[in-house]
């Protein structure tokens, strides 16, 4: 993914290793978290346009694909794409990989929403235009990349359920 969003970079912490000895399931969603807020961020809606608007995304939808095994210790980062935005939503692909060993561990695809809060609660609302300009072009980049495999994959159903 040359020239993806190289924003987040960590390391498999021992809370996030389980009884099999490698990171537990829910760590990678974690560290996907992590990523996603520093994709907010560089695309300006960070901390001072938070509370300048009260806007904000909230992930609404995700499929997370593991393809390798991480272990305590091992450097992670994620790069991340943007595949898709419109009036409302973002969607964005994260890889996180073992660093030093160079493979990819894990992706997310996820869907956010842009919302912002106000007395009543919060409801989705179009991005700003000092937003969305900027957004759709780091989709238009993003989209000459081309899309990652695992991107729209769904779990299928395996055939033997009961009703």
């Amino acid at each position: 993914m040359t020239n993806a969003l190289r924003l987040w970079e960590g390391e498999v912490l021992p809370e996030w290793i389980d009884a099999n000895r490698h990171m537990n399931d829910g760590y990678y969603a974690v560290a996907f978290g992590e990523a996603s807020w520093r994709v907010q961020d560089r695309l300006g809606l960070h901390a001072e346009y938070r509370a300048r608007t009260g806007g904000t995304l909230y992930s609404v939808e995700a499929h997370l694909t593991w393809d390798r095994e991480v272990a305590l210790g091992q450097r992670l980062h994620i790069e991340s794409l943007v595949l898709g935005v419109d009036a409302k939503r973002l969607r964005v692909f994260h890889r996180l990989f073992a660093t030093d060993e160079g493979y990819s561990a894990a992706t997310m695809d996820v869907m956010m929403l842009h919302v912002v809060h106000t007395a009543d609660g919060a409801r989705t609302t179009p991005f700003p235009a000092d937003i969305a300009g900027p957004l759709a072009r780091v989709a238009a980049e993003h989209a000459r990349l081309g899309v990652p495999a695992q991107a729209g994959r769904v779990v299928r159903d395996i055939g033997n359920r009961t009703p």
